[in-house]
């Protein structure tokens, strides 16, 4: 959940996608394809969410080294890095 504005997403996956927002959380979502309402909205399922220390999150990249470890930059007024 955000109370602001999301500010970089990435899909990780056909699964499994990352959010970051103005509020300084990084959050890792799960696409439930089983919740499908009539009007084809599928549901999410918040898997983790971390704090970003970075003041003002602007911007997100994504690096996956041979498809294991993927590490999260978050940048704004500094840089933070994550592992996932």
């Amino acid at each position: 959940m955000y109370y602001y504005v999301i500010l970089g997403t990435h899909i990780l996956s056909d699964t499994k996608i990352l959010s970051t927002s103005l509020d300084q959380r990084l959050n890792l979502w799960e696409i439930d394809f089983d919740k499908q309402d009539e009007i084809d909205n599928v549901g999410f399922k918040l898997i983790k969410s971390e704090f970003v220390d970075v003041c003002d999150p602007s911007s997100m990249d994504i690096l996956n080294i041979n498809g294991n470890d993927v590490y999260i930059a978050i940048a704004g007024i500094g840089v933070e890095i994550f592992k996932i």
